[in-house]
């Protein structure tokens, strides 16, 4: 059913919902009955977002809402009083709705989720209209379409001297330019095939660029492959992505304890808590535990992890501060002409550990709306996060400021304390101007002419 928001009686923030049911099968719901840690504001959410996720094997029977409701429920339960909350499901998104409200946040919902929920693709092709109109919509798509292509942050970390696992990139658009040039697309994965050889990958996995939750993904061994094989999956990726990536397959890489892979997550620029996901557990880091930062294990699914010693978590954290800080800018215009510079809401990194048996990190994703598995820690990321959209959508207005970030003002028992500082204004050399590349070159070495980003 859709429902349309009620007249405007004072600021009004748009958060655009993902499917709820999506939610419950990824196991991100916040329950009404257990809650860890106690959230009071959960319960008041309208009964039309209600989730019930019937038992499963590693899940009890859930009644409760995701995450990105109640980061809503969360704003009208402290901040009612100065701002009212327009909740968005995905087919009452249209331009006219979020131009009514003066500042809309994707939190998990966004262009890649509807790429592989809407298979009618309606719903897609109108949100991608829709950002392509709106300035109201936080992040702006400049921003989005940066962290949507491993394209683009590849290459562009890459030139900042920021670690990446050895990487080919290619773009739909070059594909097809050599699919013409050579007479077929056949001559085309042989051409990759050079590259690879030069690289020495003995094994090699393609991942498809706008691809989630390892969909398209293929591992592939030099030795003994399937040419045939090689050649359909390259076809079938590009023509169903934007682009693809092949990278040097890291033996055990994310599946097992020596060569874990490491979830950052960041409001603001303030670190959170982490995550090592394995196939059937989800852990939180012990050395993480008992300071102001950090989540302990809630769940059947969830546990500590122990990092191997050679492991330095500080210099990890290091290297994904220094990828937060190298991205473009995120700025919304406010009124006919003026751009407002915003703090980050929220930011993964994932990062890798080991390779070669030795500790050389490097960054393997970067988003900014992640799965928080939310079920399976007890930090009060959607607490956290509210606060931060608050603060963000009072520098968006010129609003006065109150209290800032609450990453450090909301604890585990979501108690007040002293506000901390947003991030400065971004100016000077570090304001980059982000352009849309058609082509990236399959090499790391990128030319003049296809540079991902430039100077403003």
């Amino acid at each position: 059913m859709v429902t349309a928001p009620k007249p405007r009686t004072k600021p009004r923030i748009g958060v655009l919902l993902t499917l709820g049911e999506v939610e419950a099968r990824k196991q991100e719901l916040i329950s009404f009955r257990r809650q860890r840690p106690p959230r009071p504001w959960a319960r008041l959410a309208p009964t039309r977002l209600h989730i019930v996720r019937k038992q499963t094997r590693h899940r009890d029977r859930t009644v409760g809402i995701p995450a990105d409701v109640s980061i809503g429920e969360y704003i009208r339960y402290k901040h009612g009083r100065n701002f009212d909350v327009d909740f968005i499901t995905p087919e009452e998104i249209t331009a006219e709705r979020l131009k009514a409200n003066d500042i809309n946040f994707l939190i998990i919902y966004d262009l890649l989720e509807a790429f592989h929920t809407d298979k009618s693709r309606q719903i897609y092709e109108r949100l991608k209209d829709v950002l392509r109109k709106a300035d109201n919509i936080f992040p702006n798509l400049e921003f989005q379409e940066f962290v949507y292509s491993k394209l683009l942050y590849y290459n562009y970390f890459q030139q900042k001297g920021l670690p990446i696992c050895p990487t080919i990139t290619i773009s739909k658009e070059e594909w097809d330019t050599q699919v013409a040039k050579q007479g077929g697309y056949k001559a085309v994965c042989d051409m990759v095939l050079q590259e690879i050889d030069r690289k020495g990958f003995k094994w090699f996995i393609v991942k498809p660029v706008y691809g989630q939750e390892a969909k398209g993904t293929m591992v592939f061994g030099r030795r003994d492959m399937l040419m045939s094989g090689f050649r359909k999956h390259l076809r079938e990726t590009i023509e169903a992505y934007p682009g693809l990536i092949i990278q040097e397959y890291i033996e055990n890489f994310g599946d097992s304890e020596k060569c874990p892979e490491i979830r950052f997550y960041f409001v603001g620029r303030e670190y959170q808590y982490a995550c090592v996901g394995m196939i059937t557990k989800m852990y939180t880091l012990r050395e993480d535990d008992g300071g102001a930062t950090g989540a302990s294990p809630a769940g059947k699914r969830s546990g500590w992890f122990d990092l191997p010693p050679n492991i330095d978590l500080k210099k990890m954290k290091s290297i994904a501060m220094r990828a937060m800080d190298t991205m473009p800018p995120i700025s919304l215009k406010r009124g006919a002409r003026q751009n407002v510079a915003l703090p980050n809401l929220l930011t993964r990194v994932d990062m890798g550990c080991i390779r070669g048996g030795i500790f050389d990190p490097w960054i393997n994703e970067i988003e900014f709306v992640p799965s928080l598995y939310i079920e399976d820690h007890d930090c009060p990321i959607d607490a956290r996060m509210g606060e931060q959209m608050v603060d963000i959508a009072k520098q968006y207005l010129n609003l006065p400021s109150g209290r800032g970030l609450a990453s450090k003002r909301v604890g585990r028992a979501l108690t007040s304390g002293k506000s901390t500082k947003s991030r400065k204004k971004i100016t000077g050399p570090r304001k980059l101007k982000i352009k849309r590349v058609l082509s990236v070159p399959w090499s790391a070495k990128a030319s003049k002419k296809r540079q991902v980003a430039m100077r403003a």
